[in-house]
């Protein structure tokens, strides 16, 4: 039906509240996830380290839940036992990580299959078929290739309900589901009457009945709406990085998506990372790249090659404010928090970033100026029990000047007591004009119960 509203905005809202699926919103549990710092090269050792690092933090102990292990852990997709890496097995890094206080996660690409792996050299039956009945190989990524699951035939479905089944038994609680999308650009399915998305959409139920409802699971790389109802969050924005280029890049994502955040899932802005030129203290570089490209293609494209000039420079990394910007829309943002840093190479300056976003009150916000730059909104507003937080947003390389007017976000916060989020200086109540220099923010608690 069409229907009128206040502003886009308000129909955007009311969009997410018709289609949700009915469900309560669970609450996400704040995780570490080792991808952005580690990639695939990760190792019990290192893994157990970060989260030894964590228990012994006084604040982050109390306010992680979660250790995440993302690609790499696997011997390839489709084959998803421990690698060499972890000689003791996965339960044993299940049981370690529970010992020093956590939930355990893992990352899956459910439905990839490796052309390596061994089940698909034993029955390439089991997966998609092209036009012409071979298998389809729609998976490709960073040099990598795969296969898509048929999860029509009785033996996929089996295949992948007996594999979640599995790791929930040995003590994984939460789930990041990985490059679901492929699924929909196979050719045909042994059952030809079911649609793709239907076809996705039964993958994700038969992992769903395999983890119990108990589980959490995170959707990454799907249609948005084929998750609701079977992912507790999903990722809103492309892989973040430590560079502001790529934080603006993720910000808009953020921004024209929050009407999703609480209604349909929890939505998870990527990882909350602030090591940069200011904050990080370890020996290599900050940020490793894993895959490169070819040498004719540096050779013949000046901006690639620029792209890894500049990825290995670590005066290009984010500055401390720059990394506050982040970890304050991570803050407003309000949905899934999952940090990515290795907590024993961030300084003092650092740790007490992502210290105080994980330990504050938080709920789903939302920016009220959505429409006024494409999408990358100046201004969110995050409702709590006993206030109202305020964000201001300066994602210009120039000075910019925000005003705010007594009604921002629809909220009266005329003579209301202000303070600052990050210094605790109280702020002029009558103050509305903000000058934020470029790459900054200002973030405020508005007493307003």
């Amino acid at each position: 039906n069409i229907r009128p509203g206040e502003s886009a905005e308000t129909l955007l809202i009311d969009f997410a509240q018709r289609t949700s699926a009915g469900h309560a919103v669970k609450p996400a549990p704040k995780c570490w996830n080792s991808w952005d710092y580690y990639h695939s090269s990760i190792s019990h050792k290192n893994i157990i380290e970060n989260a030894r690092a964590i228990a012994d933090d006084p604040v982050l102990s109390k306010n992680i839940d979660c250790i995440v292990m993302d690609m790499g852990w696997e011997v390839r997709f489709g084959e998803w036992t421990a690698d060499p890496n972890f000689p003791d097995g996965m339960a044993a890094t299940a049981k370690a990580i529970r010992n020093l206080g956590f939930e355990a996660g893992l990352w899956f690409a459910p439905i990839i299959l490796d052309p390596e792996c061994n089940f698909f050299q034993d029955d390439y039956n089991w997966v998609g078929k092209n036009r012409f009945g071979f298998p389809d190989r729609t998976y490709e990524c960073c040099g990598l290739f795969g296969y898509v699951l048929d999860v029509t035939r009785p033996e996929g479905e089996e295949y992948l309900f007996n594999l979640f089944k599995h790791y929930k038994e040995i003590g994984y609680t939460y789930f990041k589901l990985d490059f679901l999308r492929y699924a929909m650009y196979v050719h045909r399915y042994t059952d030809a009457s079911m649609t793709n998305v239907e076809v996705m959409r039964k993958s994700l139920k038969i992992i769903r009945a395999a983890v119990g409802e108990d589980a959490y699971i995170l959707g990454c790389n799907l249609p948005f709406e084929v998750g609701p109802g079977y992912c507790d969050a999903c990722r809103v924005s492309g892989d973040v990085s430590i560079f502001w280029d790529n934080i603006k890049r993720n910000a808009r994502s953020i921004c024209c998506t929050a009407f999703w955040n609480g209604r349909w899932w929890a939505n998870d802005p990527d990882f909350l990372v602030v090591r940069g030129r200011d904050t990080y203290t370890g020996e290599r570089l900050p940020y490793n790249i894993w895959w490169f490209a070819r040498d004719d293609e540096m050779a013949a494209n000046k901006e690639l090659l620029e792209f890894y000039i500049q990825k290995h420079n670590i005066d290009k990394t984010l500055s401390l404010e720059e990394a506050r910007t982040h970890a304050s829309l991570e803050l407003l943002n309000g949905g899934a928090f999952v940090l990515a840093d290795p907590v024993m190479y961030l300084n003092e300056a650092g740790k007490d970033l992502v210290r105080r976003v994980l330990s504050a009150k938080t709920s789903p916000g939302r920016p009220v100026d959505i429409f006024a730059d494409g999408g990358l909104s100046r201004i969110w507003v995050q409702k709590l029990d006993d206030r109202l937080r305020i964000g201001l947003f300066n994602w210009k390389d120039t000075d910019e000047t925000i005003e705010l007017t007594d009604e921002a976000g629809g909220f009266n916060i005329r003579g209301k007591r202000m303070v600052d989020f990050w210094t605790g200086e109280e702020i002029n109540a009558g103050k509305r004009t903000f000058n934020l220099l470029p790459h900054t923010c200002k973030v405020l608690e508005v007493m307003y119960y």
